[in-house]
Formats: structure tokens, C-alpha cells, sequence
């Protein structure tokens, strides 16, 4: 494997770390702002990752691997124990898939595809579970990370600015969304810093930023450009491969796709996320008003209907035995029509001499807000 490509392996595996650690609130939309100006960098390390795709398709660990970057039926309904259980255990096949990689001392591009898609798997349970609103999601000393560090821990040794570039993140992370973005791109210098003091390379912060001259075409710093792009298209890659027919698409066709997927968790995603939900069960709420409204109206008017007849039929049935036993018309209480216009009107409040209906009785009222309770 080319030297270019190793480091930008490298930097993937750290990039995901980063991204999915608590000291990070970075998600994969801020990492789209930064690699707009890499188009002429990005062939190198894009045809591997293809390559590696491609060689490993029909592998049943790798199948494995991404259907385990899905959510289970049912898991967007999950309760927040659940959610933190879901954590946890993604966080341990993310060490077990780094640990099974690292097993030989060199992680090809395959091996790569497999923790980049554990890695995503756990950044999106964790997106998602600060999104819902668990109350886990906000204490540390709640959260296992215990196979997270681990690796954190393995890759220190093998990156000696590592420290430097955590204590960067940790920093800023109570800084607002610029500031966030700021670190991350310095904390991303750092770790491609080539001295021992493990200082920000100017040349590395310049091109991270977009800012860079055309012109400039070292080879240290097209490694450092091979190697965010691989980390932007590692983090795109699940939603990719159902939308797209290859990863090799334009960067520009990527950044206008929905990324929804990747952006749950931050605070423009819930805001947006949350405005909609609330108009549409609004809307939601005045339809099932209006098909209650109507489906009580039918249904109690048949009920009503039928209970007139019984005991009027019940009425005229008994004042006639009265009748007949004593002789007597004091037991005549009214005919039929006006005994059916009686009950009719102590529910629809029906008019004989106007004509007219008023759909406002407590029956049908009752009947509608028996029904509220389904309407949430």
C-alpha cells in the first residue's frame, strides 16, 4: 500500500474516534464545510476505498457488518435504557472489529470499511439517543466507554500528537458551532504535525480550511487532503450505498444529498426536526378531529335512531295494556310521532315546528372526546 494511503488509513481510524468520543460534538455535516476545495486530491484514496467495497461485497462478515450498521424493527421507538444498552454493545463490536483488523499489525483497506462501519453504527445510537433526549446522553460517568478508550488508548501509542489534538477538542467543547469547527480542524493539524513539539502545521490548517493556493502541490499536504477526503467518504458511506449506484460520485453530489442520517443529534437538526414533527401532528390531530367529528355523528345518530324505536315501540306497547285493563285515556302520554320526536330531541334537539337540526348535544360530544385519547 502506498505511504499516502497507510496515513490516510490512519487518520480515518482517528477521525471516527474523534467524531464518536464525548469530547467531540463534531457530525459528518461540519466535515462537509471543510472538504469542498479538495476535488483535484481525492482520486487516489477514493479508487482504493472503492476497490476495497468491491473485493469484499460478496464476504458474509462484511454483509454482516453493514446490516449491523442499520437500525433493528423497532429501535426508533426504543426506550433511553434501551438506547444506552444499544450503546454499549455497539461500543464492544467496535473494539472486537478493530482488535480482529489490527490482529496482523497492518489494517488494508477492507479491514477499514469494517470499523469505519462499526464506528458510524455507535455515532449514530449516541446521535440519536441525545436527539430523544436520554438523560444518559449528558452524564459521562453514565456512559461505557470502556472499549472506546481502549482503542483510544491503542492508537496513542501509535500517534505521538494525539494527546495534543484530544486536549484541543477538550478544550472547545463548550464553544459555540465555529468554535467547535475551529478546533476540529486544528486538532486534525496537530495530529499531522511532523515535529515533536506537535504544533499546528500552518500549510495543514490553511488547506483543512479551504484556504490553501491552487498552486500549492506538496506531497505532505495531498497526503493530509487524500486523507480527510477518505474520512468525509467513510462517514458518508452508509447512507451512500442505498442513494448511490457508486461512491466514486462528484464531493458536490454527495454535499447536496440528504444528510439527515449523519446531522440527528445537533442542535439545527432537533430544532428543524422538532418544528416539523409538531406541525405535522397538528395537522394530524385536526384530520382525526374532523374523521371523529363525522364517524360519531354516523354512528351515534344510528344508535340514537335505534334506541327511539325500541322504546317507543316499548312506550305504545304499555300505555295500550293500560288502557285496555282500566279504560282510561289519562294513560295516553302522546302518539308515536310525538313520543320518536321526544327522545330524537334530547339528543339532536330537533325543531318539529322549525325544521331545523343542531348538531350540538352532549351525546355526540361524549362520543368524540371518549375518542381524544387516540388522537396523541
Amino acid at each position: 500500500m502506498a505511504a499516502g494511503s497507510m496515513k490516510a488509513m490512519a487518520l480515518v481510524q482517528i477521525f471516527l474516534l474523534l467524531s464518536v468520543h464525548p469530547i467531540s460534538a463534531y457530525r459528518a455535516h461540519e466535515v462537509a464545510s471543510m472538504v469542498t476545495g479538495l476535488e483535484s486530491a481525492r482520486t487516489l484514496v477514493q479508487e482504493e476505498f472503492e476497490r476495497a467495497i468491491q473485493k469484499e461485497a460478496q464476504d458474509s462478515d462484511f454483509v454482516q457488518a453493514v446490516n449491523d450498521t442499520h437500525l433493528y424493527i423497532g429501535e426508533s421507538l426504543a426506550p433511553c435504557p434501551q438506547r444506552k444498552d444499544d450503546f454499549e454493545r455497539r461500543s464492544g463490536k467496535l473494539k472486537d472489529r478493530y482488535d480482529t483488523a489490527a490482529a496482523d499489525g497492518n489494517i488494508d483497506p477492507a479491514e477499514a470499511v469494517w470499523v469505519i462501519l462499526k464506528a458510524r453504527s455507535l455515532a449514530n445510537t449516541l446521535a440519536a439517543a441525545k436527539s430523544k433526549g436520554c438523560e444518559w446522553t449528558n452524564h459521562k460517568e453514565n456512559i461505557d466507554m470502556s472499549a472506546v478508550d481502549a482503542l483510544l488508548a491503542t492508537l496513542k501509542s501509535k500517534q505521538p500528537c494525539f494527546g495534543h489534538a484530544a486536549r484541543v477538542l477538550e478544550d472547545a467543547k463548550d464553544s459555540d458551532a465555529e468554535g467547535q469547527k475551529k478546533a476540529f480542524i486544528q486538532g486534525l493539524g496537530t495530529l499531522l504535525s511532523q515535529d515533536s513539539e506537535c504544533k499546528v502545521p500552518e500549510t495543514a490548517l490553511d488547506d483543512l480550511s479551504g484556504k490553501s493556493e491552487a498552486t500549492e502541490t506538496s506531497t505532505s499536504i495531498e497526503e493530509d487532503e487524500n486523507a480527510l477526503e477518505l474520512a468525509y467518504l467513510a462517514s458518508q458511506y452508509e447512507k451512500d450505498k442505498k442513494d448511490q449506484p457508486k461512491i466514486s460520485e462528484s464531493l458536490a453530489q454527495l454535499q447536496l444529498m440528504d444528510i439527515k442520517h449523519l446531522e440527528a443529534g445537533t442542535r439545527a437538526a432537533v430544532g428543524s426536526g422538532n418544528f416539523i414533527e409538531q406541525v405535522g401532528r397538528f395537522v394530524t390531530f385536526i384530520i382525526l378531529m374532523i374523521i371523529w367529528g363525522l364517524l360519531c355523528g354516523l354512528v351515534y345518530g344510528l344508535i340514537t335512531a335505534a334506541l327511539t324505536l325500541v322504546l317507543c315501540m316499548l312506550k305504545t306497547v304499555v300505555t295500550s295494556v293500560l288502557n285496555a285493563v282500566y279504560g282510561a285515556e289519562q294513560w295516553v302520554l302522546g302518539d308515536y310521532v310525538f313520543c320518536m320526536s321526544h327522545w330524537f330531541s334530547s339528543t339532536y334537539s330537533y325543531d318539529l315546528h322549525a325544521g331545523k337540526d343542531t348538531f350540538t348535544e352532549v351525546g355526540l360530544a361524549s362520543c368524540a372526546l371518549s375518542n381524544m385519547p387516540r388522537l396523541g
